[in-house]
């Protein structure tokens, strides 16, 4: 009989203790105690790989070496040593369970996004509605105008489980399509994205593998699948295992040749690419060959999807996002306030019925005369998480326009950040709080100039920024690591939702020649951002 698949090295009980004391022991540059983040990027691995060996799970030799090199420990005090150089057994991709693989990997994936500095959204799900559109767009609609919806051009729509039920049931049939679900900023895109990656598992005996666009890069969907996903893939494959070996790339092609993957394509919108026509184009060529076999579901900001009269992905059947009903925003306050309650802190000083109570007064406000607008504004899952925080820290009055509810969040978190401060008895300046601010705005608005626009390398935002303030925004959480870039060896980081990198953008923009630098007569070099689909929801905030 072939050996199975070693677990890898494992820390001793011994060794755990002498971890977790070497962890409690260690500093950053903000004088915190590491976090698991910290001795992954010291160590060089990801952050599942550390939690996995301090919880006493196995990990391959070398990332136990880094980890314990990182804390400054010696691996045999942490192993037993007779683990450091076993057999290394060998893994033919026949014995590999792919299921259970990308489902460890999907689990190793933060698919939904934080929103708020509590993070209760990441635990709310009120269903989101859906509405197929027709297979061609309007041809009388300007290209320039954002679009309207008439009634007309609805399909059918979707709500509650009916969306799920029919997309994992015509994956079963032969004419089966590729799947793009488009919608605003905020509307729950990625949210939708990772319940059907939930629920994939539990309903069909296919393989769910999703890739956030904007990692790839200069890559192919194809190259990042057999190289980057492999390799994050490997420690769960065989965490012994050095390489990726050709016989397994091999599997995972055949995998995708026999249809059975599921190919979740997050964010073109945030794709490394100049315009959202060689975004759309970029896609349109590399779904070809074994990569085509899978069924694709995508995301896509509306305006980018609409950037072209004639959209080049044709085999796609396309799903809007629909607004909250007012009873959905309803549930979303009640589960949000909810989670509230439940938070340890303040069950422990016995609050559960006040934050339950100041989630009804929130949604009484909103039902009150005169609340039309900004009762319009939070049918969106996004906007409606940031109300809730601000109405969860005190009860303000709300806010009229979308970007007066974005000033009101930024207010609050600096108003959090500043009681966090006193509690470590530092102090921030109110000129501290614009001078980050003012930072913010400066790295956000050079960042959209640039070709990645959402991801930003350290070095980049160090240079616009400068290190005190990079520092600062990413002890607060407004920049969050999101990856490492292995040729260039630094971290990559990203605005803890890409909507407040296209605030803090619109903030740092004085007047409007920004959006359309006209001369007479016309220069070739001019700028005229005002048509240029990705500026769209920079200039709404800059109008407020």
């Amino acid at each position: 009989m072939r050996e199975t698949r070693k677990r890898g090295i494992r820390a001793t009980e011994e060794g755990r203790q002498k971890l977790t004391t070497a962890k409690a022991a260690k500093r950053n540059h903000n004088d915190k105690v590491w976090t698991y983040l910290d001795i992954a990027t010291e160590a060089g691995v990801d952050e599942s790989t550390v939690k996995r060996f301090f919880r006493g799970d196995g990990v391959d030799r070398e990332s136990a070496i880094s980890i314990c090199k990182a804390l400054d420990l010696e691996v045999t005090d942490i192993v037993d040593p007779k683990e450091l150089n076993p057999p290394t057994p060998t893994t033919t991709p026949t014995e590999i369970n792919w299921r259970d693989i990308c489902n460890q990997v999907l689990a190793t994936q933060q698919l939904r996004r934080q929103a708020t500095a509590q993070q209760y959204e990441l635990n709310i799900y009120v269903p989101l509605g859906l509405m197929e559109r027709p297979k061609t767009p309007n041809p009388n609609r300007e290209d320039s105008q954002p679009q309207k919806e008439p009634e007309l051009q609805i399909v059918q729509t979707y709500k509650d489980d009916a969306f799920f039920q029919k997309v994992i049931a015509e994956n079963r049939t032969e004419n089966r399509k590729h799947i793009a679900i488009i919608g605003e900023p905020g509307a729950g895109k990625t949210t939708l994205l990772g319940e059907l990656a939930e629920r994939l598992p539990k309903n069909s005996p296919d393989l769910p593998i999703c890739i956030r666009l904007a990692d790839l890069r200069e890559s192919t969907i194809a190259d990042y699948l057999l190289h980057n996903w492999l390799s994050k893939a490997l420690q769960f494959i065989d965490s012994d295992a050095e390489n990726v070996t050709p016989e397994i790339r091999k599997a995972l092609k055949q995998l995708f040749a026999e249809g059975k993957v599921w190919l979740l394509l997050d964010g073109v919108d945030e794709m490394a690419a100049t315009s959202p026509i060689e975004a759309l184009a970029r896609i349109r060529e590399q779904l070809t060959d074994w990569v085509g076999k899978a069924r694709v579901v995508l995301t896509c900001r509306l305006n980018v999807w609409d950037a072209v009269i004639s959209n080049t992905l044709t085999n796609f059947d396309t799903y809007k996002t629909l607004e909250f009903e007012p009873d959905d925003v309803d549930e979303f306050i009640r589960q949000w306030f909810e989670e509230a309650s439940q938070d340890e802190k303040r069950r422990n000083s016995g609050n559960e019925t006040f934050w339950r109570e100041q989630g009804k007064r929130l949604q009484q406000q909103l039902k009150s005369p005169g609340k039309e607008r900004i009762k319009e504004l939070v049918r969106n899952p996004l906007r409606l998480s940031m109300l809730c925080q601000s109405w969860c820290v005190a009860e303000r009055d709300l806010p009229e326009t979308k970007a007066a509810l974005y000033e009101q969040f930024t207010t609050y978190f600096f108003d959090w950040k500043q009681e966090e401060f006193q509690k470590k008895h530092r102090v921030l300046k109110e000129t501290d709080k614009k001078q980050i601010q003012q930072a913010l705005a400066k790295l956000a608005l050079a960042a959209m100039e640039s070709v990645n626009r959402f991801r930003i390398e350290q070095d980049f935002a160090i240079e616009q920024m400068k290190e005190k303030w990079f520092n600062l925004a990413e002890e607060w959480g407004w920049l969050v690591l999101v990856d490492r870039d292995n040729r260039k060896k630094q971290p990559v980081y990203a605005f803890f939702h890409p909507t407040f990198q296209e605030y803090f953008a619109a903030c740092a923009i004085g007047d409007w020649h920004f959006f359309l630098n006209h001369q007479i007569p016309p220069v070739s070099s001019c700028s005229y951002r005002i048509f240029e689909k990705p500026w769209r929801e920079v200039i709404l905030l800059w109008l407020g």
